[in-house]
C-alpha cells in the first residue's frame, strides 16, 4: 500500500473527504479510481466511501422471513420445534407461523340446531323443548321441517261466509236480498251456492213479441215516429194467426200516418 505523504495529498481530494482519509489508518488508497467524480478528478466522500468494506448487516429477525412472522410467533409464545420447513427465502413467512398455531375449536352457536333457520324459528314460536323428537338434521340437529311440524296449524278464514262461493257470494250482493230469505242451503260444506241464491230472484217478464218478422221490427224502428205508428198498429187488428204485425202491415201503418201529417 502507498504512503500518505509519498503519493497522495489534501490537493487531490475535497477537504471532508481529505480529511476523513486523514484520520483513517491504513486507508486503501490504492483502490480509489484512477480519476474521481470531483471537479478536476479530485477524489469525494463518495469516491471514499464506495472503496470501503461494507460492513455486514445485522439480521435483526433471525429465523423469520419478516418483522410481523416473529411477532406472530412470540405472540402466541410458540416453541421453534413446531416450525418445519421455511417457505419464505430468509425464514419461516406468517403463512408457516399460522401452519404450526393450534386449532381453533369452532363453537357451535346453534346447540341442537342443524341451522339458524330452524333455531330462530324455534324462539320465535314460544315452543317448548321438551316437545322435540327426532330431529332430521344430517348432523343430528333440528331442521326447520322439524320445528315447523309442531307449530299449531293456522285456522283458516273463511271470507265468504254462509256462501259456497266467491260467485254465490256475489250474485247475493248484486241482488239486494235480505239474508232472511235465505234458507235450507244446497253446497256440500253447508253454504249458499249460486242456484240457491238464483232461486230467490224475482223471474224476469218475457218480452211481449209485437212483429212477425225481423224486417217488420227494423221497418217500423226505422219509421221515425215510433209512438203514432205503434197507435195505428194496435187500433187495426193483425191478420197474422199469432196476433203479430207483419211487414206489409206495419207499411200500410206507415202510409196512414204520413197521410194524416199531411191532413193535418
Amino acid at each position: 500500500m502507498a504512503s500518505l505523504t509519498e503519493n497522495y495529498n489534501e490537493l487531490q481530494f475535497t477537504p471532508k473527504s481529505w480529511e476523513f482519509v486523514s484520520s483513517m489508518e491504513n486507508f486503501p488508497f490504492d483502490n480509489l479510481p484512477q480519476e474521481g467524480s470531483g471537479s478536476r478528478g479530485i477524489w469525494t466522500m463518495k469516491d471514499v466511501k464506495e472503496i470501503l468494506p461494507k460492513p455486514e448487516k445485522k439480521n435483526s429477525l433471525g429465523i423469520f422471513a419478516s418483522k410481523a412472522a416473529k411477532e406472530l410467533f412470540e405472540e402466541n409464545n410458540l416453541s421453534p420445534e413446531v416450525l418445519k420447513d421455511p417457505s419464505g427465502k430468509n425464514g419461516f413467512t406468517i403463512k408457516d407461523v399460522k401452519a404450526s398455531l393450534p386449532k381453533k375449536e369452532k363453537k357451535n352457536s346453534l346447540g341442537i340446531f342443524a341451522s339458524k333457520a330452524a333455531k330462530e324459528l324455534f324462539e320465535k314460536s314460544g315452543l317448548s323443548k321438551d316437545i322435540l323428537k327426532d330431529p332430521s338434521g344430517t348432523k343430528g340437529g333440528y331442521t326447520t321441517k322439524d320445528i315447523k311440524k309442531l307449530l299449531p296449524k293456522p285456522e283458516k278464514k273463511n271470507s265468504l261466509g254462509i256462501f259456497a262461493s266467491k260467485a254465490a257470494k256475489e250474485l247475493f250482493e248484486k241482488s239486494n236480498l235480505k239474508k232472511e230469505s235465505l234458507k235450507s242451503p244446497s253446497g256440500t260444506k253447508g253454504g249458499f251456492t249460486t242456484k240457491d241464491i238464483k232461486k230467490l230472484l224475482p223471474k224476469e217478464e218475457k218480452k211481449k213479441k209485437f212483429f212477425a218478422s225481423k224486417v217488420a221490427k227494423e221497418l217500423f224502428e226505422k219509421s221515425g215516429d215510433l209512438e203514432n205508428i205503434e197507435k195505428i198498429l194496435k187500433k187495426n187488428k193483425s191478420t197474422n194467426k199469432k196476433g203479430l204485425y207483419t211487414k206489409a202491415e206495419v207499411e200500410k201503418a206507415i202510409l196512414i200516418n204520413t197521410i194524416k201529417k199531411e191532413q193535418d
